[in-house]
């Protein structure tokens, strides 16, 4: 019987610009998975989890770090939504 490796779920909870919180840790969780391992670059959440989402601002930093778009970048537009963005 194959045995089967364990799902990797990564899940950002909302909270408007309290989302930035969520940002930063897990660019900091990115950022040590690089050193750890001594990677040529920081890794995307995409390349470490089997299955991400998140509601209000977790989806909106899913999608942007999916995307390619650094953390600083992610977390200005963020700050500057923080006002209403729609």
């Amino acid at each position: 019987m194959a045995s089967l490796e364990p799902l990797r779920i990564l899940s950002l909870d909302g909270g408007g610009i309290r989302g930035v919180s969520s940002l930063l840790i897990l660019e900091n969780v990115m950022e040590q998975i690089h050193d750890a391992e001594r990677l040529d670059h920081v890794p995307r959440p995409c390349d470490r989890f089997d299955l991400i989402g998140g509601t209000s601002t977790g989806e909106y930093i899913t999608l942007v770090r999916m995307s390619g778009v650094h953390a600083n970048d992610c977390a200005g537009s963020l700050q500057s939504c923080s006002g209403g963005c729609g």
